[in-house]
């Protein structure tokens, strides 16, 4: 004998769904903190090697190579404690739009490292790379201030790109600060408890 009364009732059914967003919601925070620490590792190296050319204290060319190599280690690394929650579909897709943003950085770089690129036409492009790969993550996460940030570096990018390189490496150094800031915020916010 079937019921004509339906399974839940409306209030039960949006208790329900309230309660699987709420969980969906948790289930994200571990990746909402890696994004933020994240932003806060390349936000830090952004302001000392921007920072250093801007001042014109050092020559950044030579050292930029180990210190990105460092910070992709301490990427992986980072990602690696993140653990379950990067096996979400979440967090398989927010892996998957950094590796091929990883390889496209690459491919880029020895494209324009052999035709002899230089700064800052090199950085512009590695720079628009990466504010796509934030409007990328911005988007999967649903995260709107990822969202502003990739837009951010897009149109600073492009603005003090034609303002000259110092102005430019001074530009990049301040949002380096912006997204440390912002990273150290978002990690706070989102820590696991």
């Amino acid at each position: 004998m079937t019921s004509d009364r339906p399974p839940y009732s409306p209030e039960e059914a949006a208790e329900v769904l309230r309660q699987v967003e709420g969980a969906r919601q948790q289930a994200r925070r571990p990746l909402r903190a890696f994004v933020g620490q994240l932003l806060a590792l390349w936000g830090l190296i952004y302001l000392v090697m921007y920072g250093v050319s801007a001042l014109g204290l050092a020559d950044p060319r030579w050292s930029w190579f180990p210190v990105v190599s460092f910070g992709f280690a301490a990427s992986f690394v980072l990602g690696a404690r993140v653990g379950s929650a990067i096996r979400s579909p979440e967090g398989r897709a927010l892996r998957q739009t950094w590796t091929w943003f990883g390889v496209v950085m690459a491919t880029a770089s020895f494209a324009l490292v052999s035709q002899g690129a230089e700064d800052p036409l090199f950085s512009f492009v590695i720079n628009l790379l990466v504010a796509f790969a934030l409007l990328q993550s911005g988007e999967l996460l649903s995260e709107r201030g990822l969202v502003r940030a990739g837009l951010l570096l897009a149109a600073a990018n492009a603005l003090f790109l034609a303002a000259g390189a110092q102005t430019y490496a001074l530009a990049l150094a301040a949002l380096g600060l912006v997204a440390l800031v912002t990273g150290v915020l978002m990690t706070r916010r989102y820590a696991v408890r």
